[in-house]
């Protein structure tokens, strides 16, 4: 791949909560690009408030000729716009089918990520392109951790990540995409293959962390997906600790037939606010990855951050200036700490994650 520095480069849904965070990172990191986004008077009122961005462009990318005259015309294309399994699995698979293209999202859906581990990663390699899925803080973060925490010759037995938070209040996209999940099927690796569960099965009590009066509830991340195709552990499953009275509104009952695209687009008219500055920093979040390996070692490294939504900004601008800086790259559908095999504490640290405990 050429230098990216000379790439064109377009953030989809730059105007949303999320996606206007990661702009004005890059931006403060001189990082230029265009943004695009299916609403034109956000785009414009987007202008006028970042008039250091290139260019704008109403499109939408859920619509096949659109989308590919945005793959065609730019070489770098980080995608804000969930929630992306109703709106872009066709669209990432319109781009492991385009040559020489970056892909980057903040999806924290594990089947979407799954499902282009399986369908999108064959083309993607043939075309020279390379796709990034979930470079949030949902699962980058988890991915950064197992890399610390599993040495190549490790035999695994289980990858289990546990989240913990306090005081939350998610964006607009995050709220969507919960409010959807009905309408999906979740899988965890079990005996080294992706299996459906019922919830309660998977419900237990949590034994570390000071958390002994919490339980751990299955929560399907794409750090399971990165987990098993990087290091083909047995079993690997991600987990909410909540409360024992928080974990009865979980229901083994939660998936259901219907049409998500239709809900959304109702759910999308209903004027929703993400957490203030003021909110986020007192969101503060514990994240346990936990590895067993084949001979009953186990490994635990425990994480603590405040501010999730602005990690993910951090990580955003971590990778485009690691791919700048032109490390050597795969190509094909690649875990987000892949870039960073030997640096993951000092990355850590720029995202603002504090390692805590390691065992």
């Amino acid at each position: 791949m050429n230098s990216i520095s000379e790439k064109k480069i377009v953030v989809v849904g730059g105007y949303g909560y999320t996606g206007k965070l990661i702009c004005t990172q890059l931006l403060s990191q001189g990082i230029t690009f265009s943004i695009v986004g299916r609403d034109q008077t956000k785009l414009t009122e987007f202008e006028i408030e970042f008039q250091t961005i290139k260019s704008i462009h109403q499109v939408d990318i859920s619509k096949k000729e659109e989308a590919q005259k945005l793959i065609n015309d730019f070489d770098i294309i980080i995608n804000c716009a969930g929630p992306f399994t109703e709106e872009s699995q066709e669209f990432v698979r319109l781009v492991s089918l385009s040559e020489n293209k970056i892909y980057l999202d903040i999806s924290g859906e594990s089947e979407f990520v799954k499902k282009s581990f399986e369908e999108n990663n064959s083309d993607a390699q043939q075309n020279n392109t390379l796709l990034i899925h979930a470079c949030a803080f949902e699962s980058f973060v988890a991915d950064l951790a197992l890399q610390i925490l599993v040495d190549s010759e490790n035999n695994i037995e289980t990858i289990n990540s546990y989240y913990y938070f306090e005081n939350s209040r998610p964006s607009p996209g995050t709220r969507l995409t919960m409010k959807l999940s009905k309408y999906r099927k979740y899988h965890q690796i079990k005996n080294q293959n992706w299996h459906s569960y019922k919830v309660s099965d998977e419900i237990h009590t949590v034994d570390f962390g000071g958390f002994e009066n919490n339980v751990a509830v299955p929560y399907p991340l794409p750090d399971i997906a990165f987990a098993f195709y990087n290091y083909k552990p047995k079993n690997a499953m991600s987990y909410l600790i909540v409360s024992k009275q928080e974990s009865l509104f979980f229901s083994d009952d939660a998936y259901k037939e219907g049409n998500a695209s239709q809900e959304l687009q109702q759910l999308r008219l209903r004027k929703t606010q993400g957490p203030t500055v003021e909110e986020r920093v007192k969101q503060k979040c514990h994240l346990f990855v936990h590895i067993t390996l084949a001979d009953k070692t186990e490994r635990q490294l425990h994480l603590e951050t405040i501010d999730m939504y602005k990690v993910t900004a951090k990580a955003i601008s971590c990778l485009m200036h690691r791919l700048i800086e032109e490390k050597p790259i795969k190509i094909g559908v690649v875990s987000p700490a892949f870039f960073f095999r030997g640096e993951e504490k000092i990355i850590l640290e720029k995202i603002s994650v504090q390692i805590f405990q390691t065992n």
